[in-house]
């Protein structure tokens, strides 16, 4: 489904009344949600996997074996990530910015715990 066109409303002073203006924006809504409705998703999970409509990309890593030390972790964006969103870690700890400039195929973290397998979703 595809919005092609919203009401043609632009002011109040232009309408008839009250009443016609609250159908015309209430029926955009409905279209709105609607079109949006289940469709919004980031895809499978699968490291190294895009996101399905969401920018961005899965990734899997371990961090280091030694807490809060620097890790690089390569990507495909293509660009340098915006952020990311940790899907899952296999133990307790705090996954961070290490500070060093993330870069068009890296980003440099840090774990609060060794060695832990963490799943991050990368933002593009």
């Amino acid at each position: 489904m595809k919005i092609t066109k919203l009401s043609n409303v632009s002011t109040m002073n232009e309408l008839k009344d009250a009443e016609n203006y609250s159908r015309d924006v209430n029926r955009d809504l409905i279209n709105i949600t609607e079109t949006l409705k289940g469709r919004i998703r980031f895809g499978s999970g699968t490291s190294g996997e895009r996101g399905e409509n969401i920018a961005g990309e899965f990734v899997t890593y371990t961090s280091n074996a030694v807490a809060d030390t620097e890790d690089t972790v390569a990507h495909t964006l293509g660009a340098a990530p915006v952020g990311f969103i940790i899907i899952n870690r296999d133990k307790g700890g705090v996954v961070y910015d290490s500070g060093t400039a993330w870069t068009s195929s890296n980003l440099y973290l840090k774990c609060s715990t060794a060695t832990t397998v963490v799943d991050l979703f990368l933002l593009k």
